[in-house]
């Protein structure tokens, strides 16, 4: 109790009152920041396709997976290097396995919204969860 009332009294020492208007205007702003992202959960989309793409073939020609979410499936897909296994529940999805040497794709885990991806760069593949608004890629820098 003794701590209590020694941070109290410091609080009130060293607190001014234009300090706790800086920091309610801090803690506003950064609640807009976040609800104006989507990072609060409230208005997001699920999505309804999950694509792999193949980035090695020409363009129109990459994409080499689409399903309709949500599902309960396992896709085994072949990539330069290997195969990937691709695992879907429900709205979500991971790659499960992949033939590469690091397993970043793998290390991703799951994806849970529209614009989510897991790459395999070996393997030169792209797993994507794709909403409403989603469109095909414009273009492919390499």
């Amino acid at each position: 109790m003794d701590r209590l009332h020694r941070a109290a009294g410091f609080l009130r020492q060293h607190i001014q009152p234009g300090d706790l208007a800086i920091i309610a205007a801090v803690a506003a702003l950064a609640l807009l920041a976040a609800t104006l992202t989507g990072q609060l959960g409230g208005a997001s989309q699920q999505p309804d396709q999950l694509r792999v793409l193949h980035l090695s073939e020409p363009p129109g020609q990459q994409t080499v997976l689409r399903v309709s979410l949500p599902t309960e499936n396992t896709y085994t897909v072949r990539g330069d290097e290997g195969e990937l296994v691709v695992e879907i529940d429900g709205y979500r999805a991971r790659v499960k396995t992949a033939e590469c040497p690091r397993l970043i794709c793998v290390r991703t885990g799951w994806l849970h919204n529209p614009g989510d991806r897991s790459l395999c760069v070996p393997n030169q593949l792209v797993v994507e969860l794709l909403g409403d608004d989603d469109e095909e890629l414009d273009e492919i820098l390499r």
